[in-house]
């Protein structure tokens, strides 16, 4: 057997991971026949993994059969038994079906299934961003305001934060990652100070274009499906942020944080993958450097205006608490969870395409709370998103279809 088999493919993804000749073979499909061969792409390995199961194993497990050399080293994360039976160059171990990991994981969803449920989800929950941002601005300096937002977010992941710390890989990737949400939304609060929640929405769903261009340029290839999605997307966000009034630079600057957002998201699907066992201390880790940035930038923002500190918490003060949590809790640190957890399943260009429907969700809730308004052209664009979405996420379906079968 060898890496170059025809018989090698790549087939859907299950929780299970395993190391070998120093290798890593990362969510190693379960095997729908006996003998169905798994071939590590980019990796020059192959391994043969068939059905099993006896009285020592109710239920079924998988058996892998790894050529060269006699070791296979199973990931820590997957519960191993260690029961080995060695011939030549032949090694075999059996691996038992994965636990939970704990934490938030939802084992009950499996594939991509889990991922795009939990993206449309996120889609829902960034879309109350914008409204809630706008209207705490109206009584809060931006910075001073994501400060206390980010560092609410952060405190929720405390415990992992401390583990992440310790990882330097972790520190190193989070420190990235956290740089660019930072950057992200550092440009939508400025965007959001000059310009309506619903255009703040809207123009961010740029994001859309920002992801595959980026994909494209790192050497993958891109469906076109995901394209021609992509751009009808966009055709429906200039038709809704023309519809009402002319862009201004507030519009600049969300169009801006959709950038550094899609570059965020790209970066965190190579990392997540990479980083599967430490999901949880990434995200929390970035969490942290996101609110140590935004508490610096509030720091100048403060200090540097002739109010003061003083005037700075009188004004944070007129902030209602449950906006507060709501903003560092639910749409920041539960959404950063979302993307993480998703983007092991779900590529970044189909994520950025689900987060196209995020602007309808958030002019719903600026129409419905802040008063923003759109005509008919408006209503064409909305259209357009929506229909860009449902066909990008049923084309990523299909595609699944057909490689399990």
């Amino acid at each position: 057997m060898s890496s170059s088999m025809s018989l090698c493919r790549h087939t859907p993804c299950s929780p299970y991971s395993c190391t070998i000749n120093s290798i890593p073979f990362h969510r190693v499909p379960t095997p729908t026949k006996s003998g169905e061969f798994f071939f590590s792409a980019g990796q020059p390995g192959c391994i043969q993994m068939t059905t099993i199961s006896n009285t020592k194993f109710p239920r079924p497990s998988i058996s892998i059969n790894a050529l060269k050399q006699n070791e296979v080293s199973v990931d820590r994360t997957v519960p191993a038994v260690q029961t080995e039976e060695t011939t030549g160059d032949l090694h075999t171990s059996d691996i038992s079906e994965p636990k939970s990991t704990g934490g938030l994981s939802m084992g009950a969803f499996q594939g991509s299934t889990k991922g795009l449920i939990l993206l449309n989800i996120g889609a829902i929950l960034f879309g109350t961003n914008n409204t809630v941002i706008k209207a705490a601005e109206d009584s809060c300096p931006p910075a001073l305001l994501s400060a206390v937002r980010f560092s609410m977010a952060a405190v929720c992941f405390a415990p992992w934060i401390v583990e992440g710390v310790k990882n330097k890989e972790v520190r190193k990737s989070a420190t990235e990652l956290g740089l660019w949400l930072f950057a992200g939304y550092l440009a939508q609060a400025v965007g959001l100070s000059s310009t309506t929640a619903s255009h703040g929405a809207l123009t961010g769903t740029f994001t859309v274009l920002i992801v595959p261009m980026l994909v494209g340029f790192s050497g993958r290839s891109v469906p076109t499906s995901t394209w021609v999605a992509a751009v009808v997307a966009l055709l429906g966000v200039g038709l809704l942020t023309t519809s009402d009034t002319t862009p201004n630079a507030g519009d600049a600057w969300c169009i801006l944080s959709a950038v550094l957002f899609g570059t965020h998201k790209f970066r965190s699907e190579s990392v997540t993958k990479a980083m599967e066992d430490s999901t949880q201390q990434l995200m929390a880790l970035q969490l942290a450097v996101l609110a140590g940035s935004s508490c610096i930038a509030a720091g100048f923002e403060v200090f540097g205006s002739s109010e003061g500190l003083q005037q700075g918490l009188a004004t944070l003060q007129e902030v209602p608490l449950p906006s507060l949590v709501y903003m560092g809790v639910a749409s920041t640190a539960l959404t950063l969870w979302i993307e993480m957890e998703s983007l092991k399943e779900v590529s970044a260009p189909i994520a950025a395409l689900i987060y196209s429907s995020e602007p309808l969700y958030g002019a719903g809730f600026a129409y419905a709370f802040l008063g923003d308004r759109w005509g008919p052209q408006g209503w064409v664009g909305a259209f357009l998103i929506v229909a860009a979405c449902l066909a990008s996420q049923l084309a990523e379906s299909l595609r699944a279809s057909r490689t399990e079968t």
